[in-house]
């Protein structure tokens, strides 16, 4: 149940922005979730990103 709240959420929080400030939205929430890992972000081949130690 939590993750589908945090789905519409996210959903809400995006679904009026353009293409360039959801790329900003999703970066900073990456970054964040890197720091409270305390992980490194690594870009994959692929283009996606992955969180490392």
């Amino acid at each position: 149940m939590e993750v589908w709240e945090w789905k519409d959420e996210v959903y809400n929080d995006v679904k009026d922005l353009r293409f360039k400030e959801k790329q900003e939205y999703y970066a900073k929430g990456l970054k964040e979730a890197a720091k409270i890992l305390e992980g490194n972000i690594k870009t994959n081949p692929d283009g996606s990103y992955s969180i490392v130690k």
